[in-house]
C-alpha cells in the first residue's frame, strides 16, 4: 500500500495513494470540487493508482487522538444511549 504527497510549488499537493479507501475519498473529492482537484491519473490506467493535484492548504496530517479510559468509557455510553432509544 502506497500513499505519497509531494509539494509541487508550494500552492498546489500531488497525492498519490493506490489503496480502495483513500482512492475512494479522492474520487468523492474530484466529484465535489472539480475546480479545485485536478486529477493526474486515474487507478485504472496507472497501476492501481490514482494521482491528484489538490490546494496544498488542504494537505493536514495530525497525530492520533489519545484517550483516557474514564474518556473511552464515557463515549461508550453516551454511544450505548444514543442507539438503545427508539426510532420514531
Amino acid at each position: 500500500m502506497d500513499f505519497g504527497i509531494d509539494s509541487c510549488d508550494g500552492k498546489i499537493a500531488c497525492v498519490s495513494a493506490d489503496d480502495r479507501a483513500t482512492i475512494t475519498k479522492l474520487k468523492k473529492l474530484v466529484a465535489a470540487h472539480p475546480g479545485d482537484v485536478i486529477v493526474d491519473a486515474l487507478p485504472e490506467d496507472n497501476d492501481g493508482m490514482m494521482v491528484v493535484r489538490v490546494p496544498f492548504k488542504w494537505v493536514k496530517i495530525r497525530p492520533p487522538r489519545h484517550v483516557s479510559e474514564s474518556q473511552r468509557e464515557a463515549a461508550s455510553e453516551r454511544a450505548k444511549n444514543l442507539f438503545s432509544k427508539p426510532i420514531n
